[in-house]
């Protein structure tokens, strides 16, 4: 089966496939008594997953195993469902995932099988409606009794952990956890570039290591959005955490938010009315909100720019300009620029 991932799948595995963040999450959001028997600072990530190729566009799931403190072992499984609404059979997919997780212990034939917790992670924009009991999906009798007919019938029940419902004061856990859960819960909305700074502002009291390993994985996310913040927003947001390097730390990723360059493209295009126009429009576009990340982020670093190496920035192509995006992290003074413009020039690199 061909793996089909999408931007909420990689996060979600990014964040919660950690045990020590997986073990706060389950510490704040399991019922207590689950919580008390379990020994959470043990808990393995299982490296299986159980999700059908076809459904991995909107769920995705990680399989953790923690022993009990008096002996004995159980399983807690999320499946994460990453679509903006519920998918009213959910019960039945976990009910399959269980059963193929329990089927290689059964072969074995030792002993009973262990216990699955299962876990939905829902964030999606709609309430949700879908049946969380298994039972709920079979068929009544056509008088709606028979309670001896459904009394035979599987009844798994699914815990549901739906971000959409808590409030922001009610996503619990530690720094990095609760900026997860955050982003994970704001995706959808209009204003999320309004709500990042509170949400990286949480990381101020990690390590520095830690903080920007979680805006790496933030961004690679966020660049992907359906409701993308513009580079402003961002950068305003990092500079909660990093208030001297927040342009460097956006810079290998600002291009891929140059929305108003891609929206001038398809407006000049829908001018032209022909698919070049569209193309081309989006390209300048883009290049010339480029020239200008790249002009104000050497202006931030190093002071002005001369005329003639913002004319020699200016002519180089969007491709080029991306380059020169992660260059000049490495730049110590403009004469390393003035240095690796010739050099390109020297090379013959078209500009």
């Amino acid at each position: 089966m061909s793996e089909i991932t999408t931007p909420h799948d990689s996060f979600c595995k990014e964040i919660m496939g950690r045990p020590e963040v997986a073990a706060d999450f389950m510490a704040n959001y399991l019922p207590p008594d689950v919580v008390a028997r379990l020994d959470l600072s043990a808990l393995e990530l299982v490296k299986d997953s159980f999700v059908d190729a076809e459904l991995r566009r909107h769920l995705s799931d990680l399989l953790f195993r923690a022993p009990f403190r008096d002996g004995g072992e159980a399983f807690i499984y999320i499946l994460f469902e990453h679509k903006s609404r519920p998918d009213d059979w959910v019960a039945f997919q976990l009910l399959r995932y269980e059963m193929m997780i329990w089927e290689p212990i059964a072969r074995r034939r030792e002993g009973k099988l262990p216990p699955i917790f299962p876990i939905v992670l829902y964030h999606g924009k709609e309430r949700w409606t879908a049946p969380r009991n298994f039972v709920e999906l079979i068929a009544r009798a056509p008088d709606g009794e028979a309670p001896n007919l459904l009394r035979h019938q599987p009844r798994l029940e699914c815990y549901l952990c739906n971000l959409s419902d808590y409030g922001e004061h009610e996503i619990r856990g530690l720094p990095f956890t609760r900026a997860g859960l955050l982003l994970l819960k704001y995706i959808y909305v209009d204003d999320l570039g309004a709500q990042l700074p509170r949400i990286f502002g949480l990381l101020v009291v990690i390590s520095q290591e830690k903080a920007l390993e979680f805006i790496n994985l933030a961004l690679r996310y966020l660049s992907k959005a359906s409701h993308r913040p513009s580079v402003e927003d961002v950068r305003m947001a990092i500079q909660e955490v990093f208030p001297q390097d927040a342009d460097k730390v956006i810079a290998p990723f600002a291009l891929t938010w140059m929305e108003e360059g891609e929206q001038k493209g398809r407006q000049e295009g829908r001018q032209e009315g022909r698919q070049e126009g569209r193309q081309e429009g989006r390209q300048e576009g883009r290049q010339e909100e480029a020239v200008a990340f790249a002009l104000r982020l050497l202006r931030k670093r190093f002071g002005e720019v001369g005329e003639e190496t913002g004319a020699q920035i200016e002519s180089l192509s969007l491709e080029a300009l991306e380059e020169l995006g992660e260059a000049l992290l490495g730049f110590a003074s403009l004469d390393d620029l003035t240095a690796w413009l010739r050099a390109r020039a020297g090379n013959g690199s078209a500009p």
